[in-house]
Parts: structure tokens; sequence; C-alpha cells
């Protein structure tokens, strides 16, 4: 039904490409300052008190994946097959339902923090949930700006959105913290008084392509709402067990991190949570890929494109990924030390390890799964591979806690299941379309661009040996030179050519 409306764009749409660079550019400022506002309370606050505050962040996402209920994603989809004219119907019938859903998660944080202070076995906790309380009700409304502006092809208002937020956001904590000590209660303060102006903001913005535009009443239901959404929200569950539900901020939510806060205790959670993430920004790039694929697959369907060009376009984005991650992935698994140290502080140096052992996923990480087998009607399928490692890693994780416990072997089998998952949905799309493995990706393109970020690799940690440093800023910079360096040549003689991403965002740079 919904798959043969007219779709509408606004005049002046731009490229995929330039919406899929404002939108990388969003994310990665949104995950950079993230990392500020990280470091600087490594820095300053305890580490039981940081590894509170990181707690409060990590139920909150948790529980976030069950109260969204798969309806984020409702934005892009039922906006991207319904005229324009639709959009802002649309979006009523969806936000109505997150600020009944919001209302109901802020009362369930407010009256069950003790419970839960008690299952993470954190009394301090407690107390911090309760201020953290009204997040949901300002935030959920609002869910869902990115995926209208990305589907009217706005997403240079994401990227001013997510400046202008992430500002609130370190003035408001960094000021609370400094006035009334660095504590998790009141950094929490700060964190949900700068919530409050980034929910006024987001209601402003999310309204913004339809301005002098006709409205009229959409069909949709609640009923189709929740049939399109329920797919999602399984596989966002399963997903969210073992940590593949991508990154927006930093990523929180996964089994391991479960278990390493009640078997392990609030210390090792602060260096779990510091040291067990995506530094490269591998999830940031998939992520991005997802939310542009996710619309343009579904109009490819609902026109009966052919197969062989869902493959090609398929190949083309795993490359384009590939060619940033890469690169970054392999230079932050060698310098893995160098840069937890950098960031968090001395006391966060044996995160590293953890580190090392996350950014192994990146080598895989390439593949917009999501996108390509929602649009094909293929979600259930989605979800069934969720399942089955999502019950997995949380056997293996009980057994770890309770046989050989160890924060190292937590990391070990949530990277392992992520890399089994992964392998298990490349060859689920490969029978979608009809093909073999081998046809599905560039792989001569892939081991290129990995023997060369290797080698610049290898290049640039015997220079920091050789030449020696002093501190770990100075090995960074000097094995950063060494591999840009190493790494442009190597790539150039072979032919990988990164002139159309510079190109692009000068392109639109120069247009705003």
């Amino acid at each position: 039904m919904y798959g043969t409306a007219k779709y509408q764009l606004p005049a002046g749409g731009k490229s995929r490409t330039s919406e899929s660079i404002w939108l990388g550019l969003a994310r990665m400022l949104s995950l950079g300052m993230s990392f500020v506002l990280a470091a600087i309370l490594s820095r300053y606050m305890t580490v039981d008190g940081y590894g509170t505050y990181r707690q409060v962040l990590y139920v909150y996402t948790t529980l976030l994946t069950f109260f969204a209920f798969g309806l984020p994603q409702c934005y892009s989809y039922f906006l991207s097959v319904r005229p324009v004219n639709e959009g802002r119907s649309i979006i009523k019938k969806l936000n109505s339902l997150f600020i009944f859903i919001g209302a109901l998660f802020s009362l369930l944080l407010f009256f069950g923090s003790d419970l839960i202070a008690d299952i993470l076995k954190n009394r301090q906790l407690a107390e911090s949930l309760r201020w953290f309380a009204p997040t949901p009700m300002l935030m959920m409304p609002i869910i869902g700006i990115e995926g209208i502006l990305v589907v009217y092809k706005q997403a240079h208002l994401v990227f001013i959105y997510v400046l202008l937020s992430k500002i609130f956001t370190i003035s408001c904590v960094l000021a609370a913290v400094y006035v009334s000590g660095a504590s998790a209660v009141n950094a929490i303060i700060g964190l949900v008084l700068a919530y409050a102006m980034t929910s006024f903001v987001g209601f402003r913005l999310m309204y913004r392509p339809f301005k002098d535009i006709a409205v009229l009443q959409s069909c949709i239901s609640i009923k189709d709402i929740f049939s399109y959404s329920i797919p999602v929200f399984n596989a966002s569950v399963y997903g969210f067990i073992i940590g593949s539900s991508g990154i927006y901020g930093f990523v929180f939510g996964s089994a391991s991190q479960f278990f390493v806060s009640r078997y392990f205790g609030v210390a090792e959670f602060a260096q779990f949570a510091n040291g067990f993430m995506e530094l490269p920004f591998a999830g940031v790039i998939i992520a991005v890929i997802a939310s542009v694929m996710l619309p343009e697959f579904s109009r490819m369907y609902a026109a009966g494109t052919a197969k062989e060009e869902y493959i090609l376009l398929w190949n083309r984005t795993v490359f384009q990924s590939a060619s940033l991650i890469y690169p970054i992935s392999i230079f932050c698994f060698i310098f893995a030390e160098d840069i937890i140290t950098c960031l968090y502080g001395p006391k966060y140096g044996i995160a590293s390890d953890l580190f090392r052992i996350i950014t192994i996923i990146n080598i895989a990480r390439i593949l917009p799964y999501r996108p390509i087998m929602f649009a094909l009607g293929k979600g259930k399928l989605f979800a069934d591979i969720h399942l089955f490692t999502a019950v997995l890693v949380v056997g293996l994780d009980i057994a770890c806690v309770n046989f050989f416990p160890s924060v190292t072997g937590i990391a070990l089998i949530s990277t392992g299941t992520t890399l089994l998952c992964l392998y298990l949905l490349m060859m689920s799309v490969s029978k979608m379309l009809g093909t073999n493995v081998g046809s599905l990706m560039p792989w001569r393109k892939l081991g290129i661009l990995l023997v060369c970020s290797l080698c610049s690799g290898l290049a640039s940690k015997t220079a920091t040996t050789i030449f020696g440093t002093a501190t770990h800023g100075m090995s960074l910079g000097l094995g950063g030179i060494v591999f840009i360096l190493g790494y442009g040549c190597l790539s150039y003689l072979a032919g990988i050519r990164y002139s159309h991403f510079i190109t692009q965002i000068l392109s639109i740079l120069k247009l705003k």
C-alpha cells in the first residue's frame, strides 16, 4: 500500500553523497564532543564517581531500546514512501506516541531507581537516576529529528542541531560540576538542564521541512506503525544485547556491560566503559550509510528494481565505508595505549587492551545490513539472526562470570559473537540477492585497503620506537604523521582515490 505512493521532495534536494557527508559530520561531531566531555570528567572525577555517571547513561540507553519499540525507524520509512504533504500528520502521530511512552519511562526511572541500583550493586546510583528521570519526557518526543531531516534532504540541519546540543551539554555539565563539585549527581543535573534546551530546539527544527507546504491528513494508522516497528524492535533488542545496534554518541547497552557492572564493580565498569568503545567511528559511518540507504532501498523495492542494481549499490557502499574505516581502525589498534591514556589519563591505561579487542570488529563492520533486509521485507530474518547471537552471548557471559571471571573474557565474548552475527547476516543477504558471497563483496579492493593500512601502521609504530617519544601525545603525533604520509602514498599507488570525498565536503561547505 505505502510503496506505491509518489514520493515528493521539496525543491532543491541534494545528492545521497552530500547527505551522507553532512550526516557523517554530525555524528562524528557528536561522538567527538562526547569524548571531550568523557575525557574531562574522567580526569576530574573519581573512578567510582565517573563509573556511576556512566551507569546512569547505560541504564537509560538500555531501557530506551525497549521503550522506543522500534518506532524511531518509522520516521524514515513512512516519510520516504508518502507524499511530503502528509509529513506533518505522520510526525504528529508518532510524536504523540513518544510523549506518552516518555512519561511512562520517566516514572519508571524515578520510582524504580532503588531496584535498579540494587541490581547493578551500586547504591550511589539511585539518587543519580532520580535526578535523571525527566530525561525521557524531554528527549523521546524529538527522537525522530534525524530521520525526518535526512528523508527531506536537510541533513545539514542535523549537523547544526548536533553542534548546538553538544555545546549545551558540555557547558551545562561542566558548569554544574565546577560550581557544585565533581560528583555523579551534579554531572547528571547539568546533563538534564542541557537536555531541556536541546528538546526546545528540536521541537522547532523537526517541522522545518514542512514550512509553506499544504497539510494533508495521512491515512497511516497506529496499527500500520506498529506493524512496521515490531520487527525493527525485535532486531534492536537482540542487537542491543550483543552491542550491534549502532552508535549515536557512545556505544552503550550491551549485555557485556551489565555483567561487568554487576559482577566486577563500578570501578571496573568505568574502565570497561572507556575502553570497550569504537573510537574509529566505524559505527558512525555505518549508521550514516544505513540512515541514507534505507529510504533508497525502500524506493528501489517499491519501483521493482532488479536485484543486480541492489548488488551494485551494495558493493559501492561497502568499499566507500571500508576506505574510511580500515585505516582509522588499524591505526587505533596499534596506538591503543597512547589513545586511551591521552583521552582519559593514566588511571585508565589498562583499558587499552579492551579497546584493541573491540577494534577488531571494525574489519567486518562495513556492511549496512539493516536497510536492505528491511527494504526487502526480511526484517524477521534480521531479528532471528540477532536472537540466536543474543542468546549465545548471554550464555557465554554467564559461563564466564561463573567459571573464569575476567573483564577481558567478557570483551572477547562480545567481539566474537558480534563477528558471528555479521557473518550470518552477510550469508543471508547473499542468498536474498541470488548471489554468492564472492560476488557480494569487493574482496580484492578490501584486501588492498587492509594491506595499505597495515603497512602504514607498522611503519608508524616503528618510527616511534626508533626515534623515541617522551609522552603518549608525542607518540600519537609522530605516529599519526608517519601513518598519514605512508597510507597516502600506498593508497595512491594502489589506485585508491579520496578526491571524491574531499570534493563533496568542499562543495557542500561552499554551498552553505
